[in-house]
């Protein structure tokens, strides 16, 4: 909900993934943090400021994950490097 409701999508075109457990080191420092990947068709360059800052305070929210140990990767694919239902965008 929080991320169609960032990038005004309805939610059943958002698919989310959360792999428990990986061990990671970031900083060279195994304590908790995270990699979070947003792709999106369209995603608004001016807004992914504004996006990096919802979603860093929902997963510290959330998991207690201080910011500054969570990495965002933003991209917007070209519509027909996206596929979906037999056909792409």
């Amino acid at each position: 909900t929080q991320v169609a409701g960032m990038l005004g999508k309805p939610e059943s075109y958002v698919m989310i993934s959360i792999i428990h457990g990986t061990c990671m080191s970031f900083a060279g420092d195994t304590s908790p943090c995270a990699m979070l990947e947003l792709k999106s068709l369209g995603l608004p360059e001016q807004q992914t400021a504004a996006f990096s800052d919802s979603l860093c305070n929902f997963i510290t929210t959330e998991t207690g994950i201080p910011a500054n140990r969570i990495y965002i990767q933003f991209s917007s694919p070209e519509r027909h490097m996206w596929g979906w239902d037999r056909r792409t965008f």
